[in-house]
């Protein structure tokens, strides 16, 4: 009795196995990894493990690596996100795997301004490598990103261009590659003071625009005559 127990039992276990090998939700699926989307106006904070300063956005979160001046307090809205008609002001801006974000300082004549951008792929910041450094500058603490290509124009303070005997507005437009800052146009327009809203579209636009009107390009020695 007992050894026909066993033999029904294991005929059992048997079926069993089967009817879980047969049953493709039985079986272990490829895990997926979903990041959900980070809200351009999350608050970024900020926290330290072990003598180590970490920066957290949502669901993302990485190391800030020694030597960035960046803390909660000189976080900035200095990101205009590039749309159909208008411009969108953001502290953050993710954008083809990039997270963007701005720092600033206030020495007393404006808003000086930092762009650094995170590759989420590549666990690092973007470096612009004529400089040697993790970030864009901006004198006039103004960077308009256009989203669907992740070219960056880089705004500064107006200057005086003494081979044109007139007031410049300076501009630059980058894109990211490789993981590097890479510079593709200097350009300027006519003016004393930076755009704002429309007109600061319009600079964008016709900056990289072939037939742009109102905008120059700029020769790399230019600041020579200055």
């Amino acid at each position: 009795m007992i050894k026909e127990i066993v033999i029904i039992v294991f005929t059992i276990c048997i079926f069993s196995l089967l009817s879980c090998n047969s049953n493709p939700a039985a079986q272990h699926a490829p895990k997926t990894q979903r990041r959900q989307r980070v809200n351009p106006d999350s608050t970024i904070k900020f926290f330290t493990v072990e003598n180590k300063r970490f920066m957290s956005l949502d669901t993302l979160t990485f190391l800030i690596p020694d030597g960035f001046n960046v803390s909660s307090a000189n976080i900035y809205n200095g990101i205009y996100e590039v749309k159909p008609s208008a411009l969108v002001r953001h502290k953050v801006l993710i954008s083809n795997n990039l997270v963007f974000f701005t720092t600033f300082e206030d020495l007393g004549k404006g808003i000086r301004a930092y762009l650094y951008a995170f590759d989420i792929s590549r666990k690092s910041f973007i470096r612009d490598s004529s400089f040697s450094r993790n970030y864009l500058f901006s004198g006039a603490g103004i960077f308009v990103i256009d989203p669907y290509t992740s070219r960056i124009f880089v705004v500064d303070r107006s200057v005086w261009y003494d081979a044109k005997q007139e007031n410049i507005i300076p501009a630059s437009v980058f894109e990211v590659k490789g993981g590097r800052f890479q510079i593709t146009q200097n350009l300027y327009q006519i003016g004393n003071d930076p755009p704002v809203d429309t007109a600061l579209l319009s600079f964008f636009k016709n900056s990289t625009d072939i037939n742009g009107k109102g905008v120059f390009i700029l020769p790399e020695n230019w600041s020579d005559s200055r």
